[in-house]
């Protein structure tokens, strides 16, 4: 495992089953392979449009001082393959651009 902090940025807006599915399979996806911490930025006016990206950003700006490199996550979006590396990488990329929202 690599000596940098990985913060996994998640919007969110009252999906409270999605999370706790997010969180245990994440847990077990991650485990041992890389120093992490999820982060839930909730939007909590649900009557306002959702803005994933201003959530992305206020999340990158919340834990800054404590992390090396970021993920932003939808909620519904799981890695199930090996493929989907979470470890450090120098330049910005696109992890797993084939995988679909779990129902």
């Amino acid at each position: 495992m690599s000596n940098k902090k990985l913060s996994i940025i998640v919007p969110y807006s009252n999906r409270l089953e999605d999370l706790y599915t997010f969180v245990g399979h994440m847990e077990y996806f991650l485990k041992d392979k890389v120093d992490y911490e999820i982060h839930f930025i909730e939007q909590l006016d649900a009557d306002v449009y959702f803005n994933y990206g201003k959530l992305c950003n206020i999340g990158a700006q919340i834990t800054a001082d404590r992390s090396d490199y970021y993920v932003f996550h939808d909620i519904d979006i799981l890695p199930k393959q090996e493929l989907c590396d979470y470890t450090y990488s120098h330049y910005p990329m696109h992890m797993c651009s084939n995988l679909k929202p779990y129902s």
